[in-house]
């Protein structure tokens, strides 16, 4: 399968995030880049979060692309994300026990601020 990055649609900008960890237990960290439909860099990111699960590296690396796009003043933005876990877990509604609750209803009520919003799983090597 062929990989390549593809540009945002005109007046879209595409938020690119991908969490990691390197081995379980150990440092995760997160980055993203804004781009507009030029593939021109808006902003980008990069955080340290200690010791926690993939998971949350992803979402806390959602997060922070999506505060990146308010600071932005987006109005349409396509969150682009690697992790499928992290996508599905973001288009429904989260149960009250779920471990990561609090920062998915975080984001989902980030995500309301936008005029329109879409989040892509794409797949990255």
């Amino acid at each position: 399968m062929m990989l390549s990055w593809k540009p945002a649609a005109e007046s879209w900008i595409t938020i690119n995030t991908d969490g990691s960890v390197h081995n379980p237990g150990s440092m995760a960290a997160a980055g993203g880049i804004a781009r507009n439909q030029s593939g021109r860099n808006l902003g980008c990111f990069m955080s340290n979060y200690g010791q926690c699960p993939i998971m949350m590296a992803e979402l806390r690396g959602a997060l922070e692309g999506l505060i990146l796009a308010r600071r932005l003043k987006a109005s349409r933005v396509e969150l682009q994300l690697d992790s499928l876990a992290a996508v599905q877990v973001l288009q429904n509604q989260v149960e009250e026990g779920h471990r990561h609750a609090p920062i998915i209803r975080q984001i989902q009520s980030l995500m309301d601020t936008f005029g329109e919003i879409k989040i892509t799983h794409i797949y990255r090597e």
